[in-house]
Order: structure tokens, then sequence, then C-alpha cells
């Protein structure tokens, strides 16, 4: 499946008043470094629960955003997608509109297990791998590889995807009294590029025997229309060596599923 799905404005809010509408909270990360180009690696474990969306990718995030100069490259593990629980999405904006390559991989399944993931991101090229085995390539002279030229965060982060999130159902299935649901990364990889020898050297591995601060910013209080889970820094934590991510229901909520319009850009 291959298609350019029409975006959706993020709405970013970042307040009190908001974590207070959303039925559920969760976590996120984001590397305080940014990276142009590079080899990205993680061994992920998702919790493979219906409704739950496990994020690992890259994005720009400034500075001086602008919602219409997108770019990002993301794996996120999708179990409403029974036959296909893997999404791989390549984004830019071209400055009227996000345009989004997203595909869904029949012959991955995540599950509940752990899972080495991967992406390389190169002017060249971009290819998505999952314990080895290469899913999906982009070559130089697709629009989605040539406009794949800022710096952008390492990030990664569980979320509660509303209805339309995306042309498929992403919320479908989803059981509240199966939470908390937890996402666990083991390890988080980075090797740059070199441009002159198209080689990928090994730079560093974060294997979450605490949560560095230096290296990861947590997300507090931030959310956005689609989702249906505020994240929060109390869902966020190192434990035995994993980076912990944690979804459940909000008992903070007093606007449960208030935001359940959307709104889109046309």
């Amino acid at each position: 499946i291959f298609k350019m799905q029409k975006s959706f404005s993020l709405l970013l809010l970042a307040s009190a008043s908001y974590a207070a509408s959303t039925p559920y909270i969760s976590g996120q990360v984001t590397s305080t470094e940014q990276f142009l180009y590079g080899k990205f690696r993680a061994q992920v474990t998702g919790p493979g629960t219906k409704g739950s969306c496990v994020g690992f990718f890259t994005e720009w995030t400034g500075p001086d955003y602008d919602y219409l100069w997108w770019n990002s490259v993301e794996m996120e593990l999708v179990p409403s997608l029974d036959t296909t629980p893997l999404s791989i999405d390549l984004s830019y904006g071209d400055g009227i509109d996000r345009r989004q390559a997203q595909s869904y991989d029949p012959s991955f399944q995540s599950g509940s297990d752990a899972h080495i993931y991967e992406f390389t991101w190169t002017p060249n090229e971009v290819t998505f791998s999952a314990d080895g085995q290469t899913l999906k390539t982009f070559q130089k002279g697709d629009p989605y590889v040539d406009n794949q030229s800022k710096h952008q965060n390492i990030m990664f982060n569980m979320w509660a995807p509303r209805w339309d999130a995306h042309d498929e159902d992403w919320s479908k299935g989803r059981d509240d009294s199966t939470m908390p649901w937890f996402a666990k990364a083991d390890w988080i990889e980075y090797y740059s590029w070199d441009g002159e020898t198209d080689a990928f050297n090994y730079e560093w591995r974060d294997e979450f025997d605490s949560l560095e601060t230096s290296k990861w910013t947590v997300a507090h209080e931030f959310g956005f229309d689609v989702n249906l889970s505020t994240y929060m820094n109390t869902q966020v934590y190192a434990e035995e060596g994993q980076l912990v991510l944690k979804l459940e229901k909000n008992n903070q909520s007093v606007l449960s599923h208030s935001n359940e319009s959307s709104t889109f850009l046309q």
C-alpha cells in the first residue's frame, strides 16, 4: 500500500488544561542533538495492543519551526492494523502542505516482542529495515528523498491515535481495561554518514542505565489534535536498563474525548 495521505494540523498544545482534556496520558522523548543524515537503530518492544502507536523516528523540530516545511523519517507500530502493523513514513513539506509517503509492510509482524528497527538516511537514499530485513527503499530523484534535508531530532514515543488520525483507523479495538501499556527501548544507536566514502560510522549507543537529560528531553503537558493522550514526564523513566514509556487512562481528565473533532489543512 502506498499513498499520499492528507495531512492534519498539529495544533501543538502544551498546557495543564490540555492535559485535562485527553482521556489518556503517555510519554515521548526527543534527542537534544539534531542530526543531518545517518543510520538510526533501536531495539524496541511495543505492547502489541490495539489502539496504541509506538514510534521510532527522526523529525525536524526547528529552529523557526513551520509545519508547512515538515521533514521526518518514521517507523511506527500500529497493532490495530492486524495484517500490516508496521507503518513506514517519509514526509516533507513543500510550503503548501505536508507530503506524506506512507506504506504498511505485510511481511513484518511486530507483536509484543523485541525487534531491531533501523533506517538509514542520506541525500542519495532512505532505507527502512527491521531485524536486518530491508522493507522499503527510496532513491535520489524521489522528491521524498530530495526534500529530506533538514537537521532532525531522534524521537521515541507512544500515543493513542484518534479514529481519524489516518486514512486507516489506528484506534480500532482499543480496550482501556487492559491498560496500562508499556513501550520499551533496550537501546538506541546513532551512526554518522561520511559523504566522501558513503559509509556509516558508529557514534554512540544509549543503553538507558539511566535517563540522561543532557541527551534526551522528556515531553510534558504536550499533545496534538488527533492524539487522545497527553505526553507527561511522569510517563517516562529508565528501569532495569530500558527506557520505558507508559500509556494509561488519565484520571485527571475532566473533559474526556473533548477533542473528537479534527482540523485538516486543505
